[in-house]
């Protein structure tokens, strides 16, 4: 893809994970750091349009990203460490949910769940247990999708065991992201799940996961995960 390209489509795709609303040309004019004009990102807007990565939801709206798009987002996307000040107030605040809970699992849901608002799960692969929190916080927003992202996350609930007997296979080395239609458990067109492998100081395999619509803030989800699997393991 031409640089000018993966700049407005990321552009794209930061402004839609912030608003849930179709990105016009005008909107990332706007952006200083793209540095185009609006007529230079109409015509951009529309190759991708062309070439699968957007899509205009009707005449004379904005685009939204397809999952093409947030695919090519996601393969380019530079995942930094969490800043220390940061990742000092995650380990003090998990350390105060283990002491409300008495369990880990438990606290790491809750955490994942607040400063996610996805659904938090963590599932043990041995024996198809698990614990999840954070179903509220995905109905917080308005998009117009919220209909489809509930029947979706109540399917995967439904399935969860047997999901967490298919996911044996997952190798551990990094986050797995399934984005909408890439859903290989079961038909998904609003919801990306990411899957972190685990492994707790009982040597039983787990899985971390965040479930959530796709316009989730990927970079920094991505980071949370792989600080939370250093907390699990510690």
């Amino acid at each position: 893809m031409h640089e000018r390209h993966a700049k407005v489509l990321s552009g794209l795709i930061t402004e839609y994970i912030k608003t849930g609303q179709a990105v016009s040309s005008k909107q990332l004019a706007k952006k200083k750091q793209l540095k185009l004009s609006s007529a230079s990102i109409r015509s951009i807007m529309q190759d991708l349009c062309n070439t699968g990565f957007a899509y205009q939801p009707h005449t004379s709206a904005g685009r939204i990203p397809t999952d093409a798009g947030y695919r090519y987002y996601l393969d380019n996307l530079s995942v930094g460490p969490l800043p220390a000040v940061l990742r000092t107030r995650l380990y003090s605040q998990y350390e105060d949910l283990v002491a409300k809970h008495g369990s880990k699992q438990l606290a790491m849901v809750e955490l994942l769940a607040q400063l996610t608002q996805s659904l938090a799960v963590v599932g043990n692969i041995n024996n198809h247990q698990f614990e999840q929190s954070g179903i509220s916080g995905l109905f917080l927003g308005e998009s117009e999708d919220q209909l489809d992202l509930m029947q979706e996350i109540s399917v995967l609930l439904d399935n969860m065991h047997q999901m967490l007997a298919e996911l044996s296979s997952l190798e551990s080395g990094g986050t797995t992201v399934f984005i909408g239609s890439e859903n290989p458990y079961f038909t998904s067109a609003h919801i990306s799940i990411m899957l972190q492998p685990a492994r707790s100081k009982s040597k039983d395999k787990k899985v971390i996961m965040l479930i959530g619509p796709k316009r989730m803030q990927y970079r920094r989800n991505l980071s949370l995960l792989n600080e939370i699997e250093d907390i699990f393991n510690s």
